[in-house]
């Protein structure tokens, strides 16, 4: 029996990112349909996985080095003569429809820029449903069918009896045009795995009918991630529709008022965006793998993937501060610190007696890994020559040495002696948990530092000048030893 699962992720949700690596998790992936900026850490990617590719025609693109009877060269034509006598008779009503919601449109909760903006979008994705009004029965096109809907109505707008009916019929052909795309795959076993924007009794009609084997998982955002979101798609968006202020989005809003959560009440299960993201939270991540089946996957490469999706949520949290730094400030400000309380390792304080305890040797293990990214993440952010894990409140022999511009080095279980030309040194030290105190201490200025990466190799390199210093303050730390003792002595 074919099996559906349907995702639904807010636009501007990471939907792209998700679809990447979720949903391709083991397979063989396609490649990014688009490439855009780098710098705004954003791309397009095919969010279904699919034998229903053979429905598809060339939307989007054949590769170049398929063969002949590639799918999509071939694809699978409509046997239903009813959908097709449908078709006919619809495309008249949905050009009249949308030439009435021209008249009385409003601004979507995603356009913030004006509203000439808002409709030339909606307007374009109502051009090019009508363009491929013979093939939408392919594939998703809820995307595109929900700019013929009455949401894009100003709300004090009375629609006459005779376009209400309009819409109606819309809604039942998008309706009949999904359940037919369910009935191909049930026909011929297909199962189907997406991602996509809202759930279809929203974006389409709530009397559609699902097949047996359906399951959906909905995206949960709060009010302050949803004005997270807005800015993103602001820097984002090909046009970078960015605003010079963002104070007026910080007004506050139930989170079950959001019309981005619509989707949520009739899933069957939801998660959260801000614990997938802000939080990194393990259990939140492996509910959606284990969603599309691909829990195993996940339990063999967690520290691999927990990584990544620190570093695309660091990446997204880098784009607003440098081309909105005004919202950015007010993201790490008091009235969004909730949001990044667990973005960055919180320092302990220096009277907390992890700070004077000799720590546990460190055994190599999937946490090594992620304690290691999110300690460097710390340095970046406080600008670190050196971090160890006691400063973070962890009891293990696991430190880090380098730059943003150098590199960083992961010692576990490090070791040092004075190298044969060392002479010792008068260092002027401060300590990330002593902010704002500075000491001089004298140290060898040469040394020889041995240490386990995170490969499990055991390796030795020469440490000079300030390196030298930074990795006997760091030793220190996991012995136990705080600077302000050595400047006593």
């Amino acid at each position: 029996m074919a099996k559906f699962r349907e995702f639904y992720v807010p636009g501007g949700a990471a939907s792209n990112f998700l679809a990447k690596h979720i949903l391709w998790a083991g397979h063989e992936s396609p490649k990014e349909l688009q490439d855009v900026e780098v710098s705004v850490n954003e791309y397009f990617f095919d969010r279904c996985v699919s034998d229903a590719v053979k429905l598809k025609k060339d939307r989007f693109f054949i590769p170049t080095d398929s063969s002949p009877d590639h799918p999509l060269r071939k694809p699978v034509a409509c046997d239903d003569e009813n959908l097709i006598s449908e078709t006919k008779r619809i495309k008249p009503i949905l050009i009249e429809i949308g030439k009435y919601i021209e008249t009385t449109e409003k601004i979507g909760r995603w356009y913030v820029k004006s509203e000439e903006n808002a409709s030339n979008l909606l307007s374009s994705h109502r051009e090019l449903l009508l363009t491929h009004i013979n093939d939408i029965w392919r594939e998703d096109w809820s995307m595109y069918s929900v700019a013929f809907s009455k949401f894009n109505l100003d709300e004090n707008v009375v629609i006459p009896e005779s376009m209400l009916s309009k819409f109606e019929q819309a809604k039942k052909y998008f309706a009949q045009c999904r359940e037919y795309y369910f009935e191909l795959c049930e026909r011929n076993d297909w199962d189907v795995r997406m991602i996509t924007h809202q759930h279809p009794f929203n974006s389409i009609s709530s009397e559609l009918k699902f097949p047996k084997n359906t399951k959906t998982l909905a995206m949960k955002i709060d009010a302050e991630i949803d004005r997270y979101l807005i800015a993103l798609q602001d820097v984002k968006s090909p046009s970078r529709q960015i605003q010079t202020e963002y104070h007026r989005f910080l007004t506050p809003l139930s989170d079950d008022n959001l019309h981005i959560n619509k989707s949520v009440e009739p899933a069957d299960d939801r998660v959260s965006y801000r614990k997938i993201f802000f939080e990194n939270d393990k259990n939140e991540v492996m509910k959606m793998y284990d969603f599309f089946d691909n829990k195993e996957y996940f339990e063999q490469n967690t520290a691999q993937i927990m990584k990544e999706f620190k570093e695309y949520h660091d990446s997204n949290i880098a784009v607003l501060k440098k081309y909105v730094p005004s919202f950015y400030e007010q993201i790490i400000s008091y009235k969004y610190s909730v949001l990044m309380e667990n973005t960055i390792m919180k320092l302990v304080d220096k009277d907390n007696k992890i700070l004077k305890t000799e720590c546990d040797e460190h055994i190599l293990s999937e946490h090594s890994e992620k304690l290691a990214y999110d300690m460097i993440t710390a340095m970046r952010e406080h600008e670190a020559l050196g971090l160890a894990a006691p400063q973070v409140g962890e009891n293990t022999r696991l430190m880090i040495i380098g730059h943003e511009d150098t590199g960083f080095v992961v010692c576990i279980n490090p070791t040092w002696e004075v190298a044969e030309d060392s002479e010792y040194e008068e260092f002027l030290e401060g300590c990330l948990s002593f902010p704002g105190l500075e000491l001089t201490i004298t140290r060898p200025n040469s040394i020889i530092g041995t240490f386990t990466n995170l490969e499990g190799i055991r390796k030795s390199s020469t440490f000079v000048g300030v390196w030298a210093q930074a990795f006997q303050h760091e030793c220190d730390h996991l012995s136990g030893v705080t600077f302000d003792t050595l400047s006593a002595e």
